[in-house]
């Protein structure tokens, strides 16, 4: 009957060769457990935003309804604008989890660390559908009736400043990367973002910005 430090022996050797056989799973990155955690990664957060404003920019240029009365299109402008103010402060908190852990963590994403190029596109993308949408709006409405919504409006581009700070201290050089991207002129609008932002006034987002010099905001 074999000892039992022989049994100990054989034991010790059919784990270390289990082991070796079957490779323990390599630990996922760190940004991708924080997912699940603590906070989620910027190009996560942006991605949930840009999805989220789709149909409310779609919902912003409806609710100009020529047939109805001065103060019922306000109301119906308003109920959008509360939504897309939201989604924006939604992001801002989650970005603000951000803060403290390492860059390379919280702009890993999908499997991949993202360009800051990668991330300007995005942030571009969402700044178009926001500004868009409100310049469609703007054109739908006489020079007249733009003192109902101007208002409404500028409270959004206060929120958007607010996220865009965060961003460029989360993200190293994207400001660079944004400014060339929103003072391009899109053909079906016919002006750009940058332009739309300086046309509405609102000096925390146009000193975010840079000043936005240079840009000449006659879009009407």
């Amino acid at each position: 009957m074999p000892s039992f430090k022989a049994l100990s022996l054989i034991a010790s050797f059919a784990f270390a060769a289990f082991t070796v056989a079957t490779p323990m799973p390599a630990p996922a990155p760190f940004a991708e457990l924080a997912v699940r955690g603590d906070y989620k990664p910027v190009p996560q957060i942006l991605e949930e935003c840009h999805s989220a404003l789709i149909p409310l920019a779609v919902d912003l240029e409806v609710a100009v309804d020529l047939k109805k009365t001065d103060i019922e299109i306000k109301a119906a402008i308003e109920v959008v604008v509360t939504k897309i103010k939201t989604v924006i402060d939604i992001s801002i908190k989650e970005g603000e989890k951000c803060k403290g852990q390492k860059e390379d963590d919280y702009l890993y994403h999908g499997g991949k660390k993202w360009t800051v190029k990668e991330i300007a596109v995005l942030l571009c993308s969402i700044l178009e559908l926001i500004f868009f949408a409100i310049f469609k709006v703007l054109k739908l409405l006489t020079v007249l009736k733009h003192y109902l919504v101007l208002g409404l409006f500028k409270d959004i581009c206060v929120l958007v400043a607010v996220l865009l700070k965060l961003l460029f201290l989360l993200v190293t050089g994207l400001l660079a990367e944004l400014l060339p991207l929103i003072l391009v002129v899109k053909v079906a609008v016919g002006c750009s973002v940058a332009s739309i932002i300086v046309f509405l006034g609102c000096i925390d987002l146009i000193v975010c910005l840079g000043g936005l010099l240079g840009v000449v905001a006659v879009i009407f």
